[in-house]
């Protein structure tokens, strides 16, 4: 375990002044009251598992986890840290990355024994199959009424929720003023919004589809005063994005060079869009950069507490009111500021690495009384 104690020993001393935020916890209070009492009895929790899930669904759709004497079993298979740590990291399988997140939280905190289901995203399993049981969920898009707001665990993966915020605290001692900031959107990404398309007008006002991050690169060719976005080549494209990129004329970028933290900070604006997670608003936040939000059925559990023109500027899903965001923000540059400072603060006061540990703790104490008084009504 060594190796998760000597990486998170900062977290360790931090983890004493963290807090979880009032409306997060309340709605984690709602949520767990919400769902019948009985369904969290660990008889009903194994039964869900073996007649619904087991042979059923896929592990990456959902996953029974364990927590026995702070081990973390998955699938009934007891999970080595080390091992955990590295399949996580080079294979980001969702039950690898769940153990993984785990792990580390039990490396630093004694965790309740606890039975559970956990799926890293509520679009991958029918609601209708597992209505009985309580979920414990990462990423929330359908929100059915039987989940719980945990934790996504790629930002775990490799500790990069730890070397992000490390990297993002150094570069903001680097970073321009915001006076000296360049007054433009900045983004950089890869294809990883596959499943959400959008109708965009081209120059030429023909209607074409795309995805939201091949239309911002499209975009960024036609009002380049305004913002600098490309799609980067570190995947393999598909026929289909190969298609879309044509149609809209977008070559394909030169720049196979990853960009840090720090180029982006020498901007004014970051924007973040929907992909395979949302660790990526995550750091945008800590930034110092006035963060534009595209409109999404995706949340993660910390949205909830943001409020737009207050910590971020809100844009359409199809972004067809981006430039009249970006034009606002210019108009209005010590609102932007302030935004950009609002969403920061948030950022230092929940968004830390030892307050996803102190959180992820806190839901599992909660959900381990319910689970032992479900329990105890049994007998």
């Amino acid at each position: 375990m060594k190796i998760y104690l000597t990486l998170f020993f900062t977290v360790s001393f931090f983890s004493l002044f963290s807090e979880i935020a009032e409306w997060d916890l309340q709605n984690l209070k709602k949520e767990m009251s919400s769902i019948p009492s009985s369904s969290y009895s660990r008889e009903n929790i194994y039964r869900a598992y073996t007649s619904k899930v087991k042979h059923k669904m896929s592990p990456c759709s959902c996953c029974l986890i364990e927590i026995k004497n702070n081990e973390i079993f998955i699938n009934e298979k007891k999970m080595i840290p080390e091992e955990a740590f590295h399949e996580a990291l080079y294979t980001c399988r969702y039950p690898w990355v769940a153990a993984n997140m785990l792990h580390i939280v039990a490396s630093e905190k004694k965790l309740p024994d606890v039975l559970f289901l956990y799926c890293f995203w509520d679009v991958n399993f029918n609601p209708e199959e597992l209505k009985d049981v309580p979920i414990l969920i990462g990423i929330i898009q359908k929100k059915p009424k039987n989940t719980i707001s945990f934790q996504e665990g790629v930002p775990f993966v490799g500790y990069q929720l730890n070397h992000q915020y490390n990297e993002i605290c150094s570069v903001n001692e680097k970073c321009p003023s915001w006076e000296k900031k360049i007054s433009k959107l900045f983004w950089r990404g890869i294809l990883s919004d596959k499943p959400w398309k959008i109708k965009i007008k081209t120059d030429d006002n023909k209607e074409k589809i795309a995805t939201p991050r091949i239309a911002i690169h499209y975009l960024s060719l036609i009002f380049p005063n305004l913002l600098d976005a490309e799609i980067l080549p570190f995947q393999p494209f598909k026929n289909r994005d190969m298609d879309m990129l044509k149609k809209l004329n977008i070559p394909l970028s030169v720049d196979i060079k990853r960009k840090t933290f720090l180029d982006h900070a020498n901007y004014k604006y970051q924007i973040s869009l929907d992909g395979i997670q949302s660790s990526g608003y995550f750091w945008r936040l800590f930034s110092d950069c006035c963060v534009f939000k595209a409109d999404s059925e995706v949340s993660s559990w910390y949205f909830k507490g943001l409020k737009p023109y207050v910590h971020y500027i809100p844009i359409k899903h199809d972004l067809s009111n981006l430039i009249e965001q970006i034009n606002w923000a210019l108009s209005n540059d010590s609102k932007a500021k302030q935004i950009a400072k609002n969403g920061q603060d948030f950022a230092k006061k929940y968004l830390k690495p030892e307050d996803f540990i102190e959180r992820i703790e806190i839901i599992l104490n909660m959900y381990a009384d319910y689970q032992n008084k479900a329990d105890e009504l049994i007998k």
